[in-house]
């Protein structure tokens, strides 16, 4: 009887299982680390789209801004200054015409800032912003800070009366506002000129209105209304408060 002398032998069969199993585990690695590279290469690929879209974004709403963001004649850095003395102590009253806070802060001390400010001691500076279009059907905080810029433009002497007239006649927060017709017969009550009529009626600077919106963010303002003391955001709008301050800028 004969023996079969190239049958394997159990170490040998032990070595080649164990040189499959690592080849086959070798390659398993390749396939994973072939796997995590695809993975990292779409993910990357992934980020520089999303750059790529947001940059694109907003390149347009700088683009929109910088076409549409004509600034009403009389308009000093986003405001319009009432009072005798422009070296005064700066008093900056952010404000949104849908505002019911603004409201309540112009009744109790509109009056009483605009007679500082014609006594010379304070220069005051309206700034109307359109934070509250949200609440809005018709987009009524744009429409109301463009005929702002619009009573500006032509009518600066009258803006403290139109400012007053657009709170005491406000409309609910969440309804759709003044009409532009009713702003412009406001308007009119309030003294201002009637080159002011078509300017209101055509939204003539809603781009303004937006880019004073942005440009106020970027300050730091978070709500509406805000004062602003020779560039100090005051937390408390207390006539004290305001007093103070102006007295330390002063």
């Amino acid at each position: 009887m004969s023996t079969n002398s190239s049958r394997p032998t159990k170490a040998e069969r032990r070595d080649a299982a164990r040189d499959k199993a690592r080849q086959m585990r070798e390659e398993r690695e390749a396939r994973q680390r072939r796997s995590r590279r695809l993975a990292v290469a779409g993910a990357v690929l992934g980020v520089l789209l999303v750059v790529v879209a947001v940059g694109a974004v907003v390149q347009a709403g700088r683009s929109q801004v910088s076409e549409d963001s004509a600034v009403p004649a009389n308009v000093v850095d986003g405001g319009v200054v009432a009072g005798a003395d422009r070296d005064a102590p700066q008093v900056a009253v952010y404000l949104d015409y849908a505002c019911p806070a603004c409201a309540q802060f112009e009744a109790q001390d509109g009056d009483w800032l605009l007679d500082k400010a014609e006594a010379g001691e304070i220069s005051l500076v309206y700034k109307p912003i359109s934070i509250l279009d949200r609440y809005s059907t018709t987009e009524f905080s744009t429409r109301a800070a463009s005929a702002a810029g619009c009573v500006a433009e032509t009518s600066p002497d009258a803006f403290p009366a139109f400012n007053a007239a657009m709170f005491a006649n406000q409309q609910a927060e969440s309804g759709p506002g003044l009409s532009n017709e009713d702003i412009w017969a406001i308007a009119q009550d309030a003294g201002v000129a009637a080159d002011a009529e078509q300017c209101i009626l055509d939204e003539r600077y809603t781009g303004w209105a937006a880019a004073t919106t942005v440009a106020s963010q970027q300050a730091g303002v978070q709500g509406t209304p805000t004062v602003v003391v020779d560039g100090e955001i005051l937390r408390d709008r207390s006539r004290e408060a305001i007093e103070a301050a102006v007295e330390a800028a002063g």
